[in-house]
């Protein structure tokens, strides 16, 4: 039997206010021009000619700000075996195809894989591609955030059969930020899923492929490092491949 408990889906959208002013044009006022008359072809002469000239009165243009280039901390694409994720908890790990692997073949077990350059970090957003490759539907994978050791830290999951939690552990004691929701927007089984995840403070917001699933508050930990997770319930050999791992910072 699962432990996840199907809740109430969180669907928060987010709303832009366009502002426009714009500026009306002023009457036209009388202005003053000296023209030149000849007259009878001998005798110059200058007389004042009263004229309507329209003027025409725009708004300035808005300023050009450039786009900002994002400051990578970090960023993997496997390629490389020895790129140093050689720390792990449980599991095994091996590199294939130019992507990084993970297997818990226990059940009802969460193990992870960290990284010495990713151990240090507040205010980010993480991009990862997590693809299931063998196993039940019924598993969890995704990023371990804000890490402290292995009984105190945050996670963003997703399953094989369309779930999605942020959850953790406080003294080894789990907690949940927000329970197992189900949501169409993740590719279920042997699919690929795009993960990002957006720390800014106490704020924690959970994207899939682009959609925003949810934003939520919690302020148990503000800082840590980050790993790369794999879970089973009831059934084991859960296998997930993880792929272009970008770190950024919210600067």
């Amino acid at each position: 039997m699962t432990q996840r408990g199907l809740i109430r889906a969180i669907a928060l959208t987010q709303a832009c206010l366009v502002l426009s002013a714009c500026v009306a044009a002023p009457s036209p006022e009388p202005v003053i021009v000296r023209e030149t008359v000849v007259v009878e072809e001998t005798v110059v002469v200058e007389k004042e000619v009263a004229r309507l000239v329209e003027i025409v009165v725009t708004a300035p243009p808005l300023p050009v700000t450039a786009t900002p280039t994002p400051r990578i901390l970090f960023e993997d694409d496997f390629e490389d075996e020895n790129s140093g994720w050689g720390r792990q908890y449980k599991g095994i790990k091996t590199y294939q195809d130019g992507a990084f692997h993970l297997t818990e073949p226990v059940t009802v077990s969460l193990t992870w894989a960290g990284h010495d350059d990713l151990v240090a970090f507040r205010d980010i957003c993480v991009d990862v591609d997590v693809t299931q490759i063998d196993g039940p539907d019924d598993n969890e994978f995704g990023v371990m955030f804000r890490f402290q050791d292995r009984d105190n830290w945050y996670a963003y999951l997703i399953s094989g059969d369309g779930y999605f939690t942020i959850r953790g552990q406080l003294e080894g004691e789990d907690f949940h930020v927000v329970r197992w929701v189900q949501t169409d927007r993740i590719r279920q089984g042997q699919a690929t899923n795009h993960l990002r995840l957006v720390l800014e403070g106490p704020r924690i917001s959970a994207f899939v492929n682009g959609e925003l699933l949810a934003i939520v508050p919690d302020n148990r930990f503000r800082g840590g490092a980050l790993a790369l997770a794999v879970g089973t319930f009831d059934e084991a050999d859960v296998h997930i491949a993880f792929d272009n791992l970008v770190v950024t910072a919210l600067d």
